[in-house]
């Protein structure tokens, strides 16, 4: 198995697994006392030597983003008249990555295409990441780029599992509000900017839509951490477990099933590619 990836940059430091599909595992991030603090949740059981969902970190989603449904059936999509089976989030997170480059505090990932992608998701692909630390916090770039010929759909995102200990999700700036359910998206309704409490049912199932900023914030007593994000991201995924421990704020290309209904969804011709980058930032 691939050894963990160490980065460090002035008080902060990152590791990151390429055997566990380029997981961010963990990010310890100056706080407001002068020391330094774990920013990410992770399970008590977690184990890097498995392939499955891991539950923490920060999960990279590819090729689709949450469920895709065919017929009602989760799972399952269609593509050129193909019925194929598609796991939740993609397979992205499940695979072993190859270390391209490491430096003190920057790594580059990558993962292609395998015949055993290819019976989920028949295309030939370059997934490359890369994180870059700052003394404040962390960089994620992805880059879907299509190795292949025809259109190959992308609704890639990240799954940031934020350690519990703040108070209110703030400054989230986005004036439309979904939530998902047995079939995927509901029905985008206004949303007025400002403070969720994370007791909140919002704070546990919604899609943020039309951001005014691309900033959302957790707020604590010992200060708050940033999710910020590029134009390659049009939604963020609110989801947490009651007691659970964490709060995950996710930006996503796209909607649930965003290769059947095409929201959000991008399709890349051969050698194009589609760049999407967040970061957490400490404040």
């Amino acid at each position: 198995m691939t050894k963990p990836l160490r980065l460090d940059n002035g008080g902060a430091s990152a590791t990151i697994l390429p055997g566990r599909g380029g997981l961010v595992s963990s990010l310890v991030l100056p706080d407001r006392s002068g020391g330094a603090a774990e920013t990410l949740w992770m399970p008590a059981d977690f184990s890097a030597g498995e392939s499955g969902w891991p539950g923490g970190g920060v999960p990279i989603l590819f090729p689709f983003a949450g469920r895709v449904f065919h017929q009602g059936q989760p799972f399952q999509y269609e593509l050129d008249g193909v019925v194929r089976h598609m796991p939740i989030h993609g397979f992205a997170y499940g695979m072993a990555w190859s270390v391209v480059r490491q430096a003190a505090a920057e790594a580059e990932l990558e993962l292609a295409a395998t015949e055993a992608t290819r019976a989920l998701y028949p295309f030939d692909f370059k997934l490359t990441a890369h994180y870059l630390l700052a003394p404040d916090g962390l960089q994620l770039t992805l880059i879907a780029r299509n190795a292949g010929a025809g259109r190959m759909p992308v609704a890639m995102g990240l799954h940031p599992f934020l350690r519990e200990g703040h108070d209110t999700l703030v400054h989230h700036a986005a004036t439309h509000v979904a939530v998902t359910n047995a079939g995927g998206a509901g029905k985008a309704a206004p949303l007025a900017p400002g403070p969720v409490p994370l007791t909140a049912p919002l704070a546990a199932n919604a899609i943020l839509a039309d951001h005014a900023q691309p900033r959302a914030e957790l707020h604590g007593k010992a200060g708050g951490v940033a999710l910020s994000w590029d134009a390659g991201y049009r939604y963020v995924v609110l989801w947490r477990k009651e007691g659970a421990g964490f709060q995950c704020v996710e930006p996503w290309m796209g909607l649930p099933d965003a290769v059947s209904t095409g929201a959000g969804v991008s399709w890349l011709a051969a050698g194009a590619t589609v760049t999407a980058t967040a970061a957490l930032r400490r404040f």
